[in-house]
């Protein structure tokens, strides 16, 4: 970055037409100069040539930007992690060698949205995003309806009819998607994209209340200590009688993670069993040991609250993720290091605004080309 550019960051800055990637690097020229002026020099600016005075001025009157959970603080490499924090702040490893000119290029790849598919129990199928309010339909004595907030809410009669206790219905959420459900005994399930949970359209006398999940789900289980609720997933079991968790189970990913925010929940798979405590996450890679670590549960649940989070987490990991929800392929097009990131950043921007704020690290670079992303070293 030259000192120009600099002065005509800090004027988009000043009038408010900064958009996040301009914003990222001033905030990371703000905090470099504020504590190491030789990195900033190495950034291309020299504090001599926009004179001390008139800099100290200058940054008395434009403090570092605060858009929504956006600002930057820089740190120096270490080793061959590249850990990068997009929202809350941005660990800079490494030094920026190019400007916003050279960042991913333009493309509208908008992110997703409320969409599902649910499947009744007589194989009927309705598109949730295009269903209109009010009822959708009726399996035995239960009325499924959407809310005017968009949610899929289970009601059940005073009668038990036989078709309704014996039936299951599926919701599917795609790529690009996400959706919430109220299921019939009141627990409220928030599904992340790519995911799937089939479930009982009654759990009316049912021992258990038992339902199956593919892929990301936050639960708030509403509370019946006489039928215990579990939830499988990818050969796991977790049983609670009330009680709010999140679990991720993709089947394209190594393991399992069950994240326990509230009450207690007993996680049970071929290689063992182990109770959860708030704060704390099962990790269950099949064929080996399940074992149980502190959670970093602000992370575990950055989804349900519309966010990305990602805590040391490896590229290919972080790209997963950016793939379901923008739903875009990706291609790696030279053997690419697997770099760490750490940080958030907002899921309801353009894709774009993710990848230029990852670009920032100088280890990976992005091109779209139409639904499709790029990784370049």
């Amino acid at each position: 970055m030259s000192n120009e550019e600099f002065i005509n960051l800090a004027g988009k800055i000043a009038d408010g037409t900064a958009n996040l990637t301009e914003i990222a690097l001033y905030n990371l020229a703000y905090e470099t100069y504020q504590q190491d002026q030789q990195s900033w020099k190495e950034m291309g600016l020299d504090p001599e040539v926009l004179k001390a005075e008139s800099l100290h001025k200058f940054w008395r009157e434009v403090e570092p930007v605060k858009p929504r959970k956006i600002r930057i603080w820089p740190r120096m490499a270490i080793a061959a992690s590249i850990m990068i924090c997009l929202g809350i702040g941005l660990f800079w490893y490494g030094k920026i060698s190019h400007g916003p000119e050279k960042l991913v290029a333009e493309n509208t790849i908008v992110p997703g949205g409320n969409k599902a598919y649910l499947t009744l129990a007589n194989g009927s199928h309705i598109v949730l995003s295009n269903a209109a309010e009010g009822r959708l339909a009726t399996e035995g004595d239960v009325e499924i309806s959407k809310s005017k907030e968009g949610q899929i809410v289970y009601s059940t009669g005073n009668t038990q009819k036989t078709e309704s206790l014996s039936a299951y219905n599926t919701i599917e959420i795609p790529r690009g998607g996400q959706y919430q459900i109220q299921l019939p005994d009141g627990t409220r399930v928030w599904l992340n994209a790519a995911s799937r949970l089939t479930y009982p359209v009654s759990f009316e006398t049912r021992k258990e209340r038992i339902v199956t999940l593919s892929g990301e789900a936050y639960f708030e289980v509403a509370k019946d200590k006489k039928h215990p609720f579990k939830v499988k997933s990818q050969g796991q079991e977790v049983e609670v009688l009330g009680t709010h968790f999140n679990i991720s189970g993709y089947s394209d990913e190594a393991v399992i993670k069950t994240t326990l925010l509230e009450g207690s929940v007993r996680v049970s798979s071929s290689q063992g069993i182990g109770t959860l405590k708030p704060g704390e996450q099962a990790i269950y890679t099949p064929g080996s040991k399940l074992v149980i670590v502190p959670a970093d549960v602000e992370s575990a649940i950055a989804w349900k609250n519309g966010d990305f989070s990602f805590n040391k987490e490896k590229l290919r990991s972080v790209m997963q993720k950016i793939s379901r929800w923008y739903d875009v392929d990706i291609e790696y097009k030279e053997n690419i290091s697997d770099y760490e990131f750490t940080g958030t950043v907002s899921r309801f921007g353009n894709v774009k605004d993710v990848l230029n704020l990852l670009e920032l690290t100088g280890m990976v670079h992005f091109k779209i080309e139409g639904r499709r992303i790029i990784i370049m070293p």
